[in-house]
């Protein structure tokens, strides 16, 4: 896969900064086609793999919870695991949560620009989306200055394919 290339994946199963350990196993599966030159070179459905890399859950007398994911391979629908190294280029809410709060919200509109009109993710999505108080730093790093970092299952990502 060329670098700069985006994938669009949504997580398995729940993380959470005050359980999750270094090292923990983290499975997202890939919601598009990604295509490189017209071929589909990871599939919809594939698993991107990764592992927690930090994590820090909210606890009194600290002002912040983090969880550091790094993603590094894919796994394709015939079990081929192929090394990719990723960024985290956005963070978003699951599609039925963001659904819910745009139907809460009903048009207030605050972040335009980062989602289509359903709340999808785009290619060009970045930063932390549809969680308030979370930030998204040096592309693997999630912050929460007011809550715990949990990320609930199917928390969608976009995920940059690094240059080698």
């Amino acid at each position: 896969m060329p670098p700069g290339s985006t994938v669009l994946v949504e997580l398995s199963k729940p993380i959470d900064a005050h359980k999750a350990k270094r090292g923990d196993e983290v499975v997202a599966k890939v919601t598009q086609d990604v295509k490189s030159d017209d071929k589909v070179v990871l599939p919809k459905g594939s698993k991107v793999m990764g592992k927690v890399t930090q994590t820090q859950g909210r606890a009194k007398g600290q002002d912040e919870s983090q969880l550091g994911l790094a993603f590094d391979s894919a796994v394709l629908k015939d079990g081929t695991q192929v090394p990719i190294s990723f960024t985290i280029q956005a963070v978003a809410n699951s599609s039925a949560a963001m659904a819910q709060a745009a139907l809460d919200a009903q048009g207030a509109s605050t972040s335009a620009g980062s989602t289509n009109h359903e709340g999808a993710l785009t290619p060009t999505s970045q930063g932390a989306i549809g969680l308030p108080g979370f930030t998204l730093s040096d592309g693997t790093l999630i912050t929460s200055s007011t809550n715990n970092v949990r990320l609930e299952r199917e928390t969608r990502f976009v995920l940059r394919v690094n240059g080698h």
